[in-house]
């Protein structure tokens, strides 16, 4: 729909527009000349009549007019060093100036018929020096302060445009990171919905079926938990253990008297925050490679610690008592074991950018324990 311009729209306009400005400025300039010329010469030499007045009037029409072309001359020198444009400028305001001054005594005499005046011709070209060099002034000062502006106009803009690069980098790494755990995320589920679910094929195979029955109920209460909690973030401890409690009910109903938890939470840190699932892999693997291939089971201990700032979270089986989490003496660091662990180290790194440790340490008769430590961050619980 065609919207008629406002008078503001159309000034806005005509004061962005160079031509304009110029002309403004030369109405305003030499309006300026004639009304100081009238007080400083006219009144006060008391010559205010009407011939006086027009003589007056027309040396500024005339200065106006002859300006015009220094406009043209400086624009194309605008270019050049400023010694030649310099040198330039100062022979064109001394030719304008005599050009003006020779004028101007000429007609005052055609106009007031006063002889004579040819003889002050130095004091009328001085002031006409005066008055261009002023002129030319005011316009290489216009014209440096419009390049300031351009300039600076420029450099906003490539600071808008730095800035919004960054947000986009900052916001495409943010999407990556997030793309990256989710990733992670649903490479673990599949690899523990295949245990469980061989699992109870084969608790269908020897035909018990309310264990399986009872190991698809926990499974389905597991699942949804990892579903509705957005585990791309972190979330408190609290939430963890009871996610690991609904995953050890599943192992549970296979292992029976065989599979012994214990919890060794510090008291108040149930607030705080970890990367959501961190502690079911671990476990898992304790399960694997220590709990089913021994015949009398055993007991996984999870373990919850603050030392100095950071938090020390630890998952060990068999009853070995956990050393301190600093505790660096006799330790086989061991990385990878299985897809658990290798997700685990990855989502560690990914979150808190290398601000982090995971050991493995294998005991004696097959004994292990996984030591994570990381920044402790305490939040409200959900």
């Amino acid at each position: 729909m065609y919207r008629i311009p406002l008078l503001s729209d159309i000034v806005r306009q005509l004061l962005h527009n160079r031509n304009y400005q110029f002309w403004l400025l030369q109405l305003v300039g030499w309006s300026g000349h004639s009304i100081i010329s009238f007080f400083s010469l006219n009144l006060w030499y008391n010559d205010p009549s009407l011939v006086y007045v027009a003589h007056n009037i027309f040396q500024s029409v005339l200065g106006a007019l002859l300006s015009w072309p220094l406009r043209f001359l400086y624009t194309s020198s605008w270019r050049k060093s400023i010694l030649l444009r310099s040198i330039q400028a100062l022979f064109a305001v001394l030719m304008v100036s005599l050009i003006w001054s020779a004028i101007r005594i000429e007609t005052f005499i055609m106009m007031t018929g006063e002889m004579g005046l040819w003889s002050e011709f130095g004091g009328w070209y001085f002031s006409s020096i005066f008055v261009f060099a002023a002129w030319s002034s005011f316009y290489f000062g216009i014209k440096y302060f419009n390049l300031f502006q351009e300039e600076h106009s420029e450099l906003l803009k490539l600071e808008l445009a730095r800035k919004e690069e960054n947000r986009r980098l900052i916001e495409a790494e943010s999407l990556a990171q997030t793309a990256k755990l989710k990733m992670l995320r649903y490479q673990l589920n599949p690899h523990f919905l295949f245990n469980t679910l061989n699992a109870i094929m084969s608790l269908v195979a020897m035909e018990e079926n309310d264990k399986a029955n009872a190991m698809l109920v926990r499974l389905s209460q597991f699942m949804r938990y990892s579903l509705d909690k957005d585990h791309e973030h972190l979330v408190d401890l609290q939430s963890e253990i009871n996610a690991i409690g609904l995953y050890l009910k599943i192992e549970q109903v296979r292992f029976q008297e065989r599979l012994n938890v214990v919890f060794d939470i510090e008291n108040g840190l149930e607030r705080a925050q970890i990367p959501g699932l961190l502690l079911q892999p671990l476990v898992e693997n304790a399960i694997k490679y220590a709990i089913a291939p021994a015949e009398d089971g055993g007991e996984i201990r999870i373990t919850a610690k603050s030392d100095n700032g950071r938090l020390c979270l630890a998952v060990k089986d068999t009853a070995e008592k956990l050393p301190n989490c600093q505790n660096e003496e006799e330790k086989q660091l061991k990385k990878g074991f299985g897809v658990g662990l290798n997700n685990t180290h990855q989502r560690l790194a990914t979150l808190f950018d290398g601000d982090f440790s995971l050991e493995v340490v294998l005991g004696e008769g097959g004994s292990g324990r996984v030591l994570i430590t990381m920044p402790l961050i305490m939040g409200n619980l959900a």
